[in-house]
């Protein structure tokens, strides 16, 4: 029978515990788009520079109802990023993994093919996709020192 340690236990558990709130940082983005779409409601000249770009693509797109449907599905998305946060927390890597990959999708469609923002925006818009990416990457990073920890301890964590 081994010997617990506490300080392997410990380490395990910081690491665990960054991953689990990195990974409801999944729900940020969709959210952000979702206040975006609702400022754009009131506000005449606003042009969802805080959202997605499938959203901004979604009002350019259909002029007459953009915005409304922008707002439907920035919302379906909202809950889809919810369920994705909620099992990535639980410690589901795949469901992580979809998240990030589908902000990726994003950044890559929303400045390399759509091209509808003006500079600052997509300044503004590169710069957010960046931070957003780079804390993905170390939820990653936090996720796969824990699960080393896990298989190389195990008995000592458990």
């Amino acid at each position: 029978m081994s010997k617990k340690n506490p300080e392997i236990r410990a380490r395990f558990d910081r690491y665990l515990a960054s991953y689990q709130k990195i990974s409801v940082f999944l729900l940020f983005p969709p959210l952000i788009t979702a206040f975006s779409c609702f400022v754009a409601l009131f506000a005449k000249d606003y042009n969802l520079s805080l959202s997605m770009n499938f959203a901004l693509a979604i009002k350019n797109m259909v002029p007459e109802h953009g915005l409304m449907i922008a707002i439907i599905s920035s919302l379906a998305l909202s809950g889809a990023f919810v369920f994705l946060a909620l099992r990535s927390a639980k410690g589901k890597l795949p469901f992580y993994l979809i998240g990030a990959s589908l902000y990726l999708v994003d950044f890559v469609y929303g400045f390399f093919i759509l091209d509808l923002m003006s500079n600052i925006t997509k300044i503004v818009g590169i710069a957010s996709h960046a931070i957003f990416l780079g804390v993905y990457i170390v939820g990653i990073v936090f996720y796969s020192r824990a699960n080393a920890l896990l298989k190389a301890h195990g008995k000592d964590i458990l």
